[in-house]
């Protein structure tokens, strides 16, 4: 006889975020056969993604991530040439890697979201108080300077929403400012790359490409687990 288990959140527990190795233990100790179909989450290093694929002897994909990673393969490693990749998202450090192997593989990369903005100040264009990842700056540069050395076209936004304050989207106003200058982006405007021009340079690279594909969650060309058996 089969049983279900149906367990609160794992990511409430330290030891799923911490990917600690007993947590990763306990939870493959419920288990005979592990099943990811968590396509949102698996480029997270976690008990409940990666860990507990250590201590389970049976791992699989499920059905979505099969269907997800059997379209990027038709798109991204056989396509009809050009090839044109959007991104989306917040964070810089969740992408980076994806953005650098689409530079390899892509003909145009539109980046949008808020990670964006760390994009725009690392080719020195001033974002005002709109929050970016320091950290990162030097990584994005290198990126940037091998889609140019590949002659990868990478598109950026060119025009914002801002606001006073982000706590208060009523205030928010569109404003057209010219590429790579954004000064509307002043210490007391944090920005968001929604305006026009953002959309504008999404349709640009649909426009040029024969192949798209687009994504706002993070996109694990490389999955972060073993083999599967």
């Amino acid at each position: 006889m089969y049983r279900a288990l149906l367990l609160e959140n794992t990511r409430f527990h330290e030891g799923d975020v911490a990917s600690s190795p007993d947590f990763a233990r306990d939870l493959a100790a419920l288990c005979d056969v592990f099943v990811n179909d968590a396509f949102g989450v698996v480029h997270r290093d976690q008990g409940s993604v990666t860990g507990i694929t250590s201590f389970v002897p049976s791992c699989y994909p499920g059905p979505l991530i099969r269907q997800e990673l059997t379209e990027l393969a038709d798109r991204l490693y056989d396509p009809i040439r050009p090839l044109g990749v959007a991104l989306g998202g917040a964070k810089v450090a969740d992408k980076i890697g994806v953005i650098a192997a689409l530079v390899e593989l892509a003909d145009v990369v539109a980046v949008g979201g808020r990670m964006a903005f760390t994009l725009l100040a690392a080719k020195g264009v001033s974002v005002g108080s709109t929050q970016i990842e320091e950290g990162w700056l030097e990584p994005c540069r290198r990126m940037m300077s091998r889609a140019a050395e590949l002659g990868t076209r990478l598109l950026l936004p060119s025009d914002v929403l801002w606001s006073s304050s982000l706590s208060r989207p009523e205030q928010l106003d569109t404003t057209g400012v010219t590429p790579l200058t954004l000064d509307c982006c002043t210490p007391d405007r944090p920005c968001i790359p929604a305006g026009t021009g953002n959309a504008s340079h999404t349709a640009s690279m649909a426009n040029s490409a024969t192949t798209t594909c687009s994504s706002s969650a993070t996109l694990p060309l490389k999955p972060p687990w073993r083999p599967l058996r």
